[in-house]
Formats: C-alpha cells, sequence, structure tokens
C-alpha cells in the first residue's frame, strides 16, 4: 500500500531549503526529464532534457554545458566544481547510495521503450519528500 506519510527514519538528508526547492522544481514541469547524463541538448531538435540529479545542479545554479555533460556530479569533470549542490548529491552510483536511487529511479525505463521512463519527475520528488530528510 502506497503511502504519503514521511518516513519516520529517512536515512538520507539535505539541506531543508535546497529539499524543498529541488522538489518543487521536478514538480514544475519545466524540465524535461532524459537519462544518460545530468542535462542533454538533442543536436538536432535542441531540446534539453535532464536527469533528476541535473535539475538538482540546474537549481543549485551550476553552469553546465548542454552540449557536453556529466553523468555524475564529480569534482573531476572538464574543471566543474559543483559547488553549489549540496555534497550528498556528488560521487557516483558505486559510491554514493543515494545517488545510486535516484539515478535508477530516473533511468530505469520501460522493456523496450526508452523514452517511457517508469518513475518519472513526480514520482522521483515523492521519493525524495518522503525518503530524505530536511535539515
Amino acid at each position: 500500500m502506497k503511502t504519503n506519510k514521511p518516513n519516520d527514519n529517512p536515512k538520507f538528508t539535505l539541506p531543508k531549503k535546497f529539499k524543498e526547492k529541488w522538489i518543487n522544481a521536478l514538480r514544475s514541469g519545466l524540465y524535461k526529464q532524459g537519462s544518460g547524463s545530468l542535462v542533454h541538448e538533442h543536436q538536432v531538435t535542441g531540446v534539453i532534457s535532464y536527469c533528476c540529479l541535473g535539475v538538482a545542479c540546474e537549481i543549485a545554479g551550476e553552469d553546465m554545458d548542454y552540449a557536453d555533460s556529466e553523468e555524475w556530479i564529480t569534482n573531476d569533470y572538464h574543471g566543474y566544481t559543483f559547488d553549489k549542490v549540496p555534497k550528498q548529491l556528488h560521487g557516483e552510483g558505486e559510491i554514493n547510495s543515494l545517488v545510486e536511487e535516484l539515478a535508477r529511479m530516473n533511468d530505469d525505463t520501460e522493456q523496450g521503450a526508452p523514452c517511457s521512463h517508469l518513475f518519472n519527475f513526480d514520482d522521483i520528488a515523492m521519493w525524495i519528500k518522503r525518503n530524505v530528510k530536511g535539515v
């Protein structure tokens, strides 16, 4: 049974204002969901799509290259420091379980339908609301 109640013992934390801003951004409809990189500009159409972690970078005010974006928030990519993004979102999925879960939800697609995400940004926002404590 699904519930909208927050988890009483979340193991993840984020700064409270950032968490609220991120949830609102994911629910806003302003960001097209993509996968495989933080942000990507389609070469032909010019459409910009975001991973949920890319939306986090965008609202934090990071200046990213849409045509040449990274898959993870790391400090060693083309000189990006990602110093505006909370440290809890840094690192690759293999070493950061919060990032791993968010990337999995964002990138999971239906079998044979690469653009049909199993978890849309509203679903991810709800998961963040329920499982990440604002501190």
